[in-house]
């Protein structure tokens, strides 16, 4: 064997091949990073110097070779597809990612609380409202669990009886309607028993839920039910 130095002649004509294999630079574009489950996406590279092009696409499915692909994802998440592009024999990779996004959640607007049907009694067995009548003055307080910001939903309807259900409070027409946030949410439903000067309130049902992620009942409504309690949350999705 004939030997330069310390390299042989055949070593000599590896390293010389090595060197003048290029370095891929994987690129890829994708037709849509959201869509809905079963919903196919078209996956292209755009690499430069790559021989060999392969899709992985974060799922648990196979590997995928080729210029351009697409794919159908059969499960709700978020997925990093990942594409690989690879010199002659592989000697030499790169990679590049793109993040999909499959059932994003929509954002909820809240438009109306309905009352259904409450619990005549208090908690200690007695009629709501001792003084002035017997029925409760209802409204109801929302906030996001740990939070320190309560807000309310008045006037209260007063002297709310049974036979009034369902009563709603509607604010579909206003602009600034609350967001139904991904997070659990605190609902009461309370009688007010106080006045301008001196508030107060009694606990007649509470709700934990997340609003965002509920599913609905019906379109675009949330039913709650507790004990002898039932309320909706009705919301548009956009």
């Amino acid at each position: 064997m004939i030997k330069t130095g310390f390299l042989s002649l055949s070593a000599i004509a590896l390293l010389a091949t090595t060197s003048c294999t290029p370095e891929p630079q994987a690129c890829l574009t994708a037709s849509k990073t959201k869509a809905i489950t079963g919903e196919s996406i078209a996956f292209s590279s755009c690499a430069l110097d790559a021989k060999r092009i392969v899709w992985n696409y974060g799922d648990g499915t196979v590997e995928e070779e080729g210029e351009n692909v697409s794919h159908v994802f059969s499960a709700p998440g978020v997925y990093q597809v990942e594409v690989k592009a690879l010199s002659k024999k592989d000697k030499k990779w790169d990679r590049a990612t793109r993040i999909v996004n499959i059932d994003p959640l929509k954002t909820r607007y809240l438009t109306r609380v309905q009352i259904n049907s409450f619990n005549i009694n208090s908690p200690s067995g007695a009629t709501w409202d001792a003084a002035p009548g017997t029925w409760p003055d209802v409204f109801v307080e929302y906030f996001i669990n740990g939070s320190a910001n309560q807000n309310s939903i008045n006037p209260p309807i007063n002297e709310l009886q049974i036979n009034q259900c369902p009563v709603f409070w509607d604010f579909s027409n206003q602009a600034g309607k609350p967001i139904l946030s991904n997070h659990d949410w605190i609902i009461n439903l309370l009688d007010n028993d106080g006045t301008l000067l001196q508030p107060a309130s009694e606990l007649m049902a509470n709700f934990i839920v997340n609003p965002a992620t509920a599913t609905p009942s019906a379109p675009g409504i949330i039913t709650l039910t507790n004990s002898n309690f039932q309320i909706e949350l009705h919301f548009i999705e956009l």
